[in-house]
């Protein structure tokens, strides 16, 4: 396939929150292996010395600045109005710890993307070890997931948030991604509603990317992945919000008794499980957005 016209190209949405050197990084990786492709920078309300370093940057991309940092979701959706505005009809969310180390990845999940007729498409995600970071996502009635690993194209319900493209049309079909998480859970939720409703979602392991996984949000992850598990599962609206806050409860008591006998490293474990009881309260109290 020759992409020729702009409603061809693809549109990168990249976001920033504090993290311009990984945003530099991933750039780099996407100079050397792609071409035909236009950068967004949405800027989630980053510190003054850290805008700096992309401001001075020799990349080049269209700066996006939000006046505030409302989350994954609202940092993204910013970006991906401004692309389909600007007449971009295939449109990839890229995390900044991503990196692609395989000639024309892009181009590839494009192809892949219009080939299997679908509305999403994601590649395997690998950690720099070489490790499988990705998969077919699978949610259970209390919002708890698990990846299994496939080897071929296959169909998902969701795949993994990192990096994966999306068509302008699906956007216009179904909607921009919830923001009401602020963080962790929105794509899956997203997706989820897409298959729900007859769209088609694709994981591509044939394209592969690599993953630091996690590099870019730190410790707030106890927080908000307990947290919105929680509404997540409530927004599945499989079991009643009671048996949600049980399951929770019990869940929250055992991550804390792995944590405390360091069992699941922390480098701070005390303030890893006073977060985590903090995204159950939160959680179970229907509190969303950035807390």
């Amino acid at each position: 396939m020759t992409i020729s016209t702009k409603s061809e190209k693809i549109a990168v949405i990249l976001l920033n929150y504090n993290c311009a050197l990984d945003c530099l990084a991933f750039l780099e990786s996407l100079n050397k292996y792609e071409n035909n492709y236009t950068v967004y920078i949405v800027d989630n309300d980053s510190r003054a010395s850290d805008l700096s370093i992309l401001e001075q940057s020799s990349y080049n991309f269209i700066l996006v600045k939000s006046l505030d940092n409302g989350g994954y979701a609202k940092g993204n959706n910013i970006g991906i109005s401004r692309a389909i505005a600007d007449g971009f009809n295939y449109i990839l969310l890229a995390n900044a710890d991503t990196r692609i180390f395989i000639p024309n990845t892009l181009k590839k999940l494009q192809q892949g993307l219009i080939g299997e007729n679908a509305n999403i498409i994601g590649p395997e995600l690998i950690t720099t070890s070489g490790d499988i970071d990705s998969g077919v996502i699978i949610s259970n009635k209390y919002g708890l997931t698990r990846r299994t690993s496939k080897y071929a194209t296959s169909m998902a319900d969701s795949i993994i948030g990192a990096f994966w493209m999306i068509t302008s049309q699906t956007i216009k079909t179904f909607g921009y991604i919830p923001e009401e998480y602020f963080l962790y859970r929105e794509e899956t939720d997203y997706m989820e509603r897409i298959t729900e409703n007859g769209g088609k979602i694709i994981y591509y392991p044939t394209v592969k990317v690599i993953h630091d996984h996690g590099k870019t949000t730190g410790s707030v992850w106890d927080y908000y992945f307990n947290r919105n598990t929680i509404l997540f599962a409530k927004n599945k609206n499989q079991v009643s919000d009671l048996q949600i806050g049980i399951f929770h409860f019990a869940k929250t008591v055992y991550i804390t008794s792995l944590i405390a006998l360091g069992l699941n490293k922390r480098t701070d474990k005390w303030k890893a499980i006073k977060l985590t009881w903090k995204g159950l309260i939160d959680g179970i109290c229907n509190k969303t957005g950035q807390m």
